[in-house]
């Protein structure tokens, strides 16, 4: 099939070296001229290539070609910015919202607060070599920690904790799952609504076993490999 076809050469382009990360593809009618093809054909190549992570799009921006994703261990609980700074990379986390409010049902039950407890809701935005690549969403029991200025907000979430909480905090679970963008989310990422994300949800106690913190980590699918070195 030709779309097959198309894959593959754009996919031996790409691990020649000929085509490097970062490296933004010819628009659409462009590459559909070069392959002889239509542009219904060409997507779907391009779709197999993004899903196998060779590139990205980012929406009104077109095709990329993707990094060496993030390696990226959640049972170790590692600092977001050191993964960049392990890899070679340069991260940045950029602090999008917050705000003190009254905790909603999932809070309350994430936490397990009492009845009009209040919480602080902070989302970043992680973005390495400029790339914005991962949606974090935070949210922390409001009593835990002490006054904290949007420049502490823009840490990582562990950091924070660590610095800023009034006991000593550990990761008490994590999960991970595969969902998709809202319109909300794929803004900020510069990705289509429904792109697929790889979701990693964490939660965080005191020695006490008190729940004092979540987080949602919405990353775009090529930038991150998760796994464990610990077998």
């Amino acid at each position: 099939m030709q779309y097959i076809k198309i894959r593959d050469a754009i996919a031996e382009q790409v691990s020649s070296g000929a085509l490097a990360a970062g490296h933004k593809l010819p628009s659409e009618r462009k590459l559909a001229e070069t392959f002889a093809t239509t542009r219904v054909t060409l997507r779907e190549a391009l779709s197999l290539l993004e899903a196998d992570g060779v590139i990205y799009r980012e929406e009104r921006r077109g095709w990329f070609i993707s990094h060496c994703p993030l390696r990226y261990d959640p049972s170790f609980d590692p600092d977001l910015l050191e993964i960049c700074h392990k890899a070679g990379r340069s991260g940045a986390i950029s602090l999008i919202s917050h705000q003190h409010k009254l905790a909603d049902k999932n809070a309350t039950q994430m936490l397990n607060l009492l009845a009009f407890s209040d919480v602080l809701t902070f989302d970043q935005l992680l973005s390495v070599d400029g790339r914005p690549v991962a949606k974090v969403i935070n949210t922390v029991r409001d009593d835990s920690l002490g006054q904290v200025s949007e420049s502490i907000l823009a840490s990582p979430l562990k950091r924070i904790l660590i610095e800023q909480a009034k006991e000593s905090i550990t990761l008490e679970s994590y999960k991970i799952s595969v969902s998709s963008l809202n319109d909300k989310n794929a803004s900020h990422l510069r990705a289509s609504v429904g792109s697929p994300v790889l979701l990693i949800e964490k939660r965080y106690a005191t020695e006490n076993k008190q729940k004092i913190a979540y987080s949602f980590e919405f990353w775009r699918h090529d930038a991150v490999e998760v796994g464990s070195s610990r077998f």
